[in-house]
């Protein structure tokens, strides 16, 4: 729905039904619920945040749901990345999620293929 965040977590998939119920108890304090599709198989889960108000969406009210989302995630050691939200929501968060113990490495890998960082400069994990 073009009303909503969509936000693409990862996660074991024994995590699944645990989180699934999670995010429902962080759900019910929003008034729309949060519906969500889980790829059967992958343990990848698609969570639909609604915005109250898609033509002039407030950047810190629907911040709080993405930080609530984002613990969740971060108990089940997942990873998450916001597919969509309003640009203002965007400019202040982390849109590829937090930086695990991987980061360095993934830096080595892009510097010794853009030594110059001209591919696509700071729109990767970390300002990559």
């Amino acid at each position: 729905a073009p009303d909503c965040m969509v936000v693409k977590v990862s996660l074991l998939m024994s995590a699944l039904p645990a989180f699934y119920q999670e995010v429902q108890e962080i759900a019910a304090d929003s008034a729309p619920a949060w519906p969500m599709v889980a790829h059967a198989g992958s343990g990848i889960v698609y969570v639909h945040i609604p915005v109250p108000h898609p033509e002039t969406p407030d950047a810190a009210q629907l911040l709080q749901p993405l930080q609530a989302l984002e613990q969740c995630v971060a108990r089940y050691q997942g990873r998450r990345v916001i597919e969509r939200a309003p640009v203002a929501v965007k400019q202040q968060c982390q849109v590829w999620g937090p930086t695990g113990d991987d980061f360095a490495l993934m830096r080595a890998i892009k510097a010794s293929f853009d030594p110059q960082s001209r591919l696509n400069p700071g729109r990767f994990l970390g300002g990559l």
